[in-house]
């Protein structure tokens, strides 16, 4: 089982970076595409250059690969200790080693797709950033049901173009270029969309009980905050709900 993990890790680290180019030039050829939308205008940049980027942006998936391996090694380990101790039938130790492995692979997979999208993303804003047409870009949250309230109150938020995007795990957010001869674009924002949807729609962004909270009056700014993670870096987090039921008891 070790050694079938310790495989997938090596091949899922290989697969990563190799989609990890693939979205780094994908997200330059759509940023060339949006701002010839926008105003007609076309900087190209040598494909050496897009691929430097590809090969050149920092990435923590070594050290996030080999960390969620080496839970998982530990993981298996203690169930097979555990079977052993507890003289467990086979099927039942067999059957949790499966699902240790399961999550393991939950958590490689949520750790591709985020690395996939941070690719994607940070290699569109150094392209708006090389061209020098920009000052810089904002937030465009995506308003459904599982939109995240920390993206939503973000929403529209204006970055200077050599900031580095502030995200989360598999978020979804984009990014809206601002031309240097142009003020804020101004639409919807996503503290103004919320106020505009059912309230069943709203708990379900939200949950229940923090739901509650904002009906008393509680600001959506105030349950979240900016987190500096170690691995990632900057990115937004919900705060947790005991932690604002602390703060806000009555």
């Amino acid at each position: 089982i070790l050694e079938y993990l310790d495989q997938f890790t090596a091949f899922a680290q290989s697969s990563i970076i190799d989609e990890r180019i693939k979205a780094t030039l994908r997200a330059t050829q759509d940023g060339q595409a949006i701002l010839q939308a926008i105003r007609d205008t076309v900087i190209v940049p040598s494909p050496q250059t897009a691929l430097n980027q590809a090969l050149t942006m920092p990435s923590p998936l070594a050290t996030l690969l080999y960390n969620t391996y080496g839970l998982a090694v530990n993981k298996i380990n203690s169930s097979l200790m555990e079977g052993i101790e507890k003289g467990k039938n086979p099927r039942d130790v067999a059957k949790q080693l499966t699902d240790d492995l399961h999550a393991s692979f939950f958590a490689m997979d949520r750790i591709a797709r985020t690395e996939m999208l941070r690719a994607y993303r940070e290699s569109q804003r150094r392209y708006y950033e090389d061209t020098g047409l920009l000052r810089g870009y904002q937030r465009l949250a995506t308003k459904d049901h599982r939109v995240c309230l920390a993206c939503l109150v973000n929403d529209g938020r204006f970055y200077a173009i050599d900031q580095r995007f502030i995200e989360h795990p598999q978020g979804r957010c984009q990014l809206v270029p601002v031309f240097n001869d142009e003020p804020d674009l101004a639409w919807q924002f996503g503290h103004q969309w919320i106020h505009t949807i059912s309230s069943q729609w709203q708990q379900e962004i939200m949950g229940k009980d923090r739901w509650e909270l904002y009906k008393k009056g509680i600001a959506l700014d105030t349950m979240i905050e900016t987190v500096n993670n170690g691995i990632w870096g900057l990115g937004y987090r919900t705060i947790p709900l005991n932690e604002l039921q602390k703060r806000y008891a009555t």
